[in-house]
């Protein structure tokens, strides 16, 4: 099997996996209730989770709740109104990589809400606007600077030292697509059959973010809402192909 073949399988097991996530996540649900129903769903498909045990981790999946940004370990929390859950996974298939996160919201009818909608809906732009600049022939400068154009236009903040990569053969290779062009490596040329994996992180206050106690999780430093999206895609000499595209509306 090619690479491309390869990769494809995986992305599609990979974007069968969050819808079936998507549709389990609940008010009342508690983190690892999420966890099981990706394990499950895995497990039917014949895949195995990419971020088990990768330098230590121990979830199968990232679940990040509200401040938390990436990276957050399924726990017994319970999910609360108002929550913005972000979820984080990718599989393994024939020793083929995928990844991808959506964020998810928990409408408790506030005005606060309406905030976290648009938090939400911006970053779900900046992938899109991202994705569209993935092009053979331009560099991951052009994908940045798309995201941060979405971004700073809705008033937000990238979060700091977050940033894409490559897919393959390992969950992460280069080149790194940062959410920001300042202070990154920019320069690599996209080729055709490049296969990327483009990953918004947003913060609604400065984008600054420290490490929880448990080693893992990252979180926003003032404690505000942040919102994920990521999808893997595929260069080619036209528009890019999002792999793990799962036809579900994720606008809120």
């Amino acid at each position: 099997m090619n690479k491309i073949d390869g990769i494809r399988l995986s992305c599609k097991a990979a974007a069968i996996v969050m819808r079936e996530v998507g549709a389990s996540i609940k008010v009342g649900s508690r983190l690892l209730d999420i966890e099981a129903v990706a394990v499950s769903t895995m497990s039917k498909l014949g895949v195995r989770s990419a971020f088990l045990g990768i330098n230590g981790f121990p979830g199968s999946v990232c679940i990040s709740v509200n401040e938390e940004v990436i990276h957050g370990i399924p726990s017994h929390r319970r999910i609360n109104p108002g929550d913005v859950i972000k979820v984080d996974l990718g599989v393994v298939k024939d020793g083929w990589y995928s990844d991808t996160a959506s964020t998810f919201l928990m409408d408790d009818g506030s005005q606060e809400f309406a905030a976290k909608r648009g938090l939400s809906n911006t970053t779900l732009f900046a992938l899109m606007a991202g994705i569209s600049a993935a092009k053979a022939g331009n560099r991951v400068f052009d994908i940045s600077k798309a995201i941060e154009a979405v971004i700073n236009g809705g008033g937000y903040y990238a979060v700091e030292g977050m940033s894409g990569h490559g897919v393959g053969q390992r969950l992460h290779l280069p080149p790194q697509i940062p959410n920001q062009t300042e202070g990154w490596d920019c320069s690599s040329v996209l080729k055709e059959w490049d296969v990327l994996a483009i990953e918004p992180m947003v913060g609604m206050g400065s984008g600054k973010v420290r490490i929880k106690p448990d080693g893992w999780t990252i979180i926003m430093s003032d404690g505000r809402p942040s919102a994920h999206f990521e999808h893997t895609i595929l260069v080619t000499n036209g528009e890019p192909e999002i792999l793990t595209e799962t036809g579900t509306n994720w606008f809120n």
